[in-house]
Parts: C-alpha cells; sequence; structure tokens
C-alpha cells in the first residue's frame, strides 16, 4: 500500500494581526495535488499545531475526506483545539506515546464594542459551533454527548493510552519498555568469584529493596563506549547488532564487570569469548576480607540511606496532596472511566471579518 505523507506544523488559518499565515486550506490540497503519483492513503502528519480558525478547520476536514483515500491523522507533541477536529477526519487515527490532543469550548477573541443584542446573536453562534464540533468527537469516539461536552468545558488534555480508550484513536501505540538484565557469568563458580565481585554482591544486597531493575539496552564497556544493541532484552548471542555513538560497532569490546570480550564485524557479533579473572583469595591489596570492607561502606553510607528515607516520607506526603487534587476530576472519572489531565490554556488570536459583516468564530490555543 502505498502513502501520501502530507504535514501540517503550524496553527490553522491567518493571523491578521501580524501578517502571518498559518496552515490553510490551500496549503493542504497544495501538498496533496503536487503528487501525481498513485497513492492509497494519505498520512496526515499533525505535529505540534495549536489550532486557529474553526472554518479553515472544518474546510480541511472536509476536503480531505473527499479525496476518496483512506484518511490516516496521526498526532506529535500537542495537537489542540480546531487540530484536534481534523485530526478525528481520519479513518485510521493514531497518537505518539509522549503526544496529546487538547480539545475544548470555542470562544470568541477580540470581539471589541458591542451592544448587549450583538452580544446575544454571537452567543447563539459560539453555541451552535460548540455543538457541532461536539457531534464530531461523539461521531469518532462513540462516547456519549454529555461526556463529550464535559470534556470541552474543561479544556482536557488527552493522552495517548487514554485517547485510545476513549475512542479518539484507533490504535494504541504505545510501547511498554521491558527490564531485562545487564550481562552476567551465571556460570561463574562460586569459588572463582573474584574480591570485587563478592563485595558487590554482598554491598548491594543491603539494597535490593531500594534499587531498581536494570536495563540493557545499553551495555557499557572496560574503555568507557556503550554498546547500544537494536533488540530489547536477552544475552547478547552471535549475530546481534549494536553501534557504537551512532556508528555500527567494529572491532573487540571487554563488557564492564562482565568478564566477557565482543568481537564485531560490520555491526554484529561475530565472536564471543570468556575471560578468567584472577583476584586474591583471601582478601583485598589490603588483606581485608570482602565481608568486612562491605560492613564499613555501609556504615560509611548509613546518613545517606536515612536522609533517603526522609526523602520518601516527604514524597508520601505529596502523593496525598496530588490524591486531593484529583479528586476535583472525579466527575469526569465516572463518565469515562479513565482519570484525564486537565489544565488551562489561554489562547488569542484576531477575529477576523467575513463577508456581510458575520463574525468567524475561531478555535485557539
Amino acid at each position: 500500500m502505498s502513502v501520501l505523507n502530507i504535514y501540517i506544523d503550524d496553527f490553522i488559518g491567518v493571523d491578521y494581526e501580524n501578517n502571518v499565515k498559518g496552515v490553510t486550506l490551500e496549503a493542504v490540497v497544495r501538498q496533496v495535488s503536487k503528487h501525481k503519483e498513485d497513492y492509497d492513503t494519505i498520512k496526515v502528519n499533525l505535529i505540534d499545531t495549536p489550532g486557529g480558525d474553526v472554518e479553515q478547520g472544518q474546510q480541511i476536514s472536509k476536503y480531505l475526506k473527499s479525496t476518496g483515500k483512506t484518511i490516516h491523522t496521526h498526532a506529535v507533541g500537542l495537537v489542540a483545539s480546531i487540530s484536534s477536529i481534523i485530526h478525528a477526519c481520519g479513518d485510521i487515527r493514531t497518537q505518539d506515546k509522549n503526544a496529546s490532543l487538547m480539545i475544548h469550548n470555542p470562544y470568541f477573541s477580540n470581539v471589541g464594542a458591542a451592544d448587549a443584542s450583538t452580544l446575544e446573536a454571537l452567543a447563539r453562534d459560539i453555541k451552535e459551533t460548540e455543538n457541532e464540533l461536539a457531534q464530531v468527537y461523539v461521531s469518532v469516539t462513540g462516547q456519549p454527548l454529555d461526556v463529550i461536552l464535559d470534556l470541552m468545558k474543561n479544556e482536557t488534555y488527552i493522552d495517548s493510552e487514554t485517547a485510545f480508550d476513549l475512542g479518539f484513536t484507533t490504535q494504541n501505540e504505545t510501547q511498554e519498555l521491558k527490564p531485562v538484565a545487564f550481562i552476567n557469568k551465571n556460570n561463574m563458580n562460586e569459588s572463582k568469584k573474584s574480591f570485587k565481585d563478592k563485595f558487590f554482591e554482598l554491598f548491594a544486597s543491603e539494597f535490593k529493596e531500594e534499587a531498581s531493575s536494570p536495563v540493557a539496552l545499553d551495555v557499557n564497556t572496560a574503555s568507557g563506549d556503550v554498546l547500544v544493541f537494536t533488540k530489547e532484552e536477552g544475552d547478547i548471542v552471535e549475530g546481534d547488532e549494536a553501534t557504537v555513538n551512532g556508528q555500527k560497532a567494529e572491532g573487540s569490546y571487554i563488557i564492564k564487570d562482565g568478564a566477557q570480550k565482543v568481537t564485531f564485524v560490520e555491526g554484529k557479533v561475530s565472536q564471543l569469548e570468556d575471560i578468567e579473572t584472577e583476584a586474591p583469595e583471601e582478601g583485598g591489596e589490603d588483606g581485608i576480607s570482602a565481608e568486612a570492607l562491605a560492613a564499613i561502606v555501609l556504615e560509611a553510607v548509613k546518613p545517606l540511606r536515612e536522609e533517603l528515607a526522609s526523602t520518601k516520607e516527604a514524597l508520601a506526603s505529596l502523593s496525598e496532596k496530588q490524591e486531593t487534587y484529583s479528586k476535583t476530576m472525579s466527575a469526569v472519572r465516572k463518565l469515562v472511566g479513565e482519570e484525564v489531565k486537565t489544565d488551562t490554556l489561554a489562547v488569542s488570536s484576531k477575529q477576523e471579518n467575513k463577508k456581510e459583516e458575520k463574525k468567524i468564530i475561531k478555535f485557539f490555543n
């Protein structure tokens, strides 16, 4: 299946006050029409687009649907306001795992001098537009209208997982990182363990409840280089691919603290060699045993551990405050079953005069 990529990476419409043009219907049509080759899908990449003119956004959505192609809309960064309506026009709707959609009620900016009758007319117009936009969200998500209206009223930021759960996206692209172990010598005989190995085992065991699981996507070497492997887990085996400083790994590297030499040819592991590590059997260079040294070091870091415990208590207190704040969103959580992020984003723009002095409703970031 061939795909045509187009990009919306600015505000929607024209800022007449500052004489700056964002992404318009004309610009989108130009991106599509200049490609004469055959394609089945138009992928609309919305990148940090804060919204803008409602009319322009609605026209862009209608145009994309009218092409007869499969429309794939993809959100990167913050896709807000009327830009989220463009995102909603996709047959396939995706979102980067760190991206957010933001939906809110439309409003006027720079209304200027207006009497009561004018304001009443504007209020009716903007309420009508609010309902039109809400119906778009309802049609693509399947959520009840009152839920959507509540999310819009609260100017809601929607992360990738919540967007999928609520139906704003059709595919969940969130990737979970899987923790795996560092390279180690599982076959190392207990009697052959070095002084250094014994010391670190004794020292680390005191902190096993406080330490986080290591991840072996990046493997340190004795020379200070970092081997970055393409796979996400497991021990290193022949054929594995890795890079160093962005270049294909080449030559031999000693795995730090792993007693293993790894040789690469054109970025692939060609050979693995175990390295025998000799160390004093009775103790370190000064004759002290691993057990005694571990005890000394543990005593030295005791104040640090006490400070860590105090910090954990402070974090627990902060967590309680966050829980109190989260209760303010209980109404939304009851309706949609998920906690959503809300915030207030003040945005303003210049109101554009149209034919017959009719005010154009804008949706601003």
